[in-house]
């Protein structure tokens, strides 16, 4: 596959989504109809939705009650699938229990246990956790029993007891196939949540649904669908949304006041629509114009001086020096002189930017060059290798996987640098909306830049995974 596909199956979800909506908006307007809204006008409800804090209260409700019944199923079906796997008597007492029960709607359930435990909390976390536990039960099952015999017998070899080759040995070789079974509980956890809320309706994101229909609020309707589904889509960046969480939920019970602290719906409307604003895509193309020029720079000089350093001992002694002198010296510190020297254009910020990226990256090219195995060059020497073709062929190539980490390191710099170097002196870059709009107290327009700059890293951050990935396919690490 080339890299190109690679990229474009790595975006496909997206894409997908986006081709779902253009095809809902063409059929809302074809069909011209109040109970069923374009997406333009679900997506503009769904900030109303996230600022109301009772309607708030209830999505929290259903996060926090799916967590509930996620936890409790993995705690409980990971020891139980491993020991099915490796206990003969113990699969023989689960397995027609859990094949009888797997077939069935777990939220059809929900009728009879809610004469059981009503229709509070207990009643739809015990249907998550159901919903949950038997994918996790079962691939904790196969991941136990595809572990290598030979390696128990090393273990009880060395001293291990039962427990202690359960924990350290079948646990561990297990873990890819656990994790597998956790991210399909993770969407059943989702699926069973909406389901026993639309059907025991006291609060929570179903009962929202259900509510809105009644009182035919199609916009909201359809917006808690969007939010439902991207819920779905994100649960695989839940550090990201805790954050946003959290954000909102200063906003929301005025923690913060909105003058201070808007809501991030708010703030990514105000993105949407400055995307299709040409100034604001100008601003956008002049800070990727200095990030990538910098970034590039650095990746020239840093590979190639790290490179020579590491095999010419004249070039070390040189090097070597000058890095610990400049190294730690901030750089940010030098941009009055380069503004002196280059000008308020491009020339100076992208300096700066060259500047911080580069010690990352030549230090970790000089790290990777210089712990390459030395029998691996005196084998391509005793091939016939020309000794000038080493460094091509056998010295950066096995330094490659320290040459890339430190160009991601130096790419996160590069944002944060050319980020800061607009901000103090610029005319225009993402930094430069950021100061304009603190000096007019305009607090929503300045957290736009911000989250683009973080969007556009994530970004380019992501792309460069992707071609680690893909030189670095013959890597055992990979």
């Amino acid at each position: 596959m080339t890299f190109a596909r690679r990229i474009i199956s790595k975006l496909s979800p997206f894409l997908a989504c986006l081709g779902l909506l253009a095809v809902w908006q063409l059929a809302a307007l074809w069909l011209d109809t109040e109970s069923f809204p374009t997406a333009w006008h679900a997506l503009r409800t769904v900030p109303q939705v996230l600022g109301d804090p009772e309607q708030l209260l209830n999505i929290l409700d259903s996060i926090r009650r799916m967590a509930i019944g996620f936890s409790l199923a993995v705690a409980i079906s990971i020891p139980l699938g491993l020991a099915m796997g490796r206990s003969a008597r113990v699969a023989a007492f689960f397995n027609p229990l859990l094949m009888m029960i797997y077939p069935v709607p777990k939220a059809a359930l929900m009728p009879i246990i809610m004469l059981w435990l009503g229709v509070g909390d207990a009643s739809k976390t015990l249907v998550i956790f159901l919903g949950v536990s038997l994918p996790v039960i079962y691939h904790a099952f196969q991941g136990a029993r595809a572990v290598e015999e030979k390696m128990l017998w090393s273990g009880a070899a060395m001293g291990l007891n039962g427990l202690q080759r359960m924990v350290r040995i079948v646990l561990p070789a297990a873990l890819p196939e656990i994790l597998t079974g956790c991210r399909t509980g993770l969407v059943l956890a989702l699926i069973t949540m909406v389901t026993s809320e639309m059907i025991a309706r006291q609060s929570g994101a179903g009962n929202i649904l259900f509510n809105a229909m009644d009182m035919a609020q199609y916009d909201t309707v359809f917006a808690m669908i969007i939010i439902i589904g991207a819920l779905g889509i994100v649960l695989d960046a839940l550090p990201i949304l805790v954050v946003l969480a959290i954000w909102q939920m200063l906003c929301s019970f005025g923690t913060a006041p909105p003058s201070l602290l808007p809501p991030p719906g708010k703030v990514f409307l105000r993105l949407a629509q400055q995307l299709g604003n040409v100034g604001f895509l100008d601003d956008i193309l002049a800070t990727m114009i200095r990030l990538f020029a910098g970034f590039s720079i650095a990746v020239v000089l840093g590979v190639g001086i790290g490179l020579a350093a590491a095999v010419v001992p004249a070039i070390n002694a040189v090097v070597r020096p000058l890095v610990q002198v400049l190294a730690p010296l901030p750089k940010v510190a030098l941009y009055p002189a380069l503004i002196i020297l280059f000008g308020f254009d491009h020339a100076s910020k992208v300096t700066l930017v060259t500047l911080d990226a580069l010690f990352p990256i030549l230090l970790s090219t000089y790290y990777g060059a210089s712990m390459v195995e030395q029998k691996l060059v005196w084998s391509a020497l005793a091939a016939g290798t020309p000794r000038w073709q080493i460094l091509f062929k056998v010295i950066a190539p096995a330094a490659l996987p320290s040459i890339l980490t430190g160009c991601r390191i130096g790419l996160v710099i590069s944002c944060i640098v050319v980020f800061l170097a607009e901000m103090i002196s610029s005319t225009d870059g993402l930094g430069h909306l950021l100061v304009g709009a603190a000096r007019t107290f305009q607090t929503v327009d300045m957290f736009v830049p911000l989250i683009a700059i973080s969007l556009l890293g994530l970004a380019l951050n992501g792309l460069l995974y992707g071609l680690r990935k893909y030189l670095l396919r013959g890597f055992p690490e990979v």
